[in-house]
């Protein structure tokens, strides 16, 4: 068990390795790329995700991933390839993202921090 998250580990449902180090968790995709790749409760690493994408020529592009804090890790990966109106929105919800973080830093008391994922092309 995670004991950050008291969620039980996981591994990778398709090549079944854990994720930890270069094992990454696929990104978390808008519901209708995810079902033309995996069950809706399949787990994969991004390395099956793509190879899964690649065998259906299926191009996975930043568009296709959630703007959340989860994908921030990915951001540059697909980025460059992106459209700037599709990179545009990203960076604004990073900045939203930020600014609420911000404000509840200063409500708690706490002394402001910029998590990794503000640091984003912000």
């Amino acid at each position: 068990m995670d004991e950050d998250c008291d969620v039980p580990e996981r591994n990778c449902d398709d090549c079944g390795r854990q994720f930890e180090g270069d094992v990454r968790m696929a990104p978390v995709l808008f519901n209708g790329t995810w079902r033309r790749l995996a069950h809706s409760r399949e787990l994969l690493c991004g390395e099956c995700l793509m190879a899964r994408a690649k065998a259906l020529e299926l191009n996975i592009t930043l568009a296709d991933l959630r703007p959340c804090e989860f994908n921030a890790d990915w951001f540059e990966e697909f980025a460059d390839k992106a459209p700037r109106e599709i990179v545009m929105v990203w960076l604004k919800w990073a900045r939203l993202v930020d600014e609420n973080y911000r404000l509840w830093q200063k409500e708690m008391g706490l002394a402001p921090t910029v998590p990794a994922w503000a640091s984003a092309r912000t």
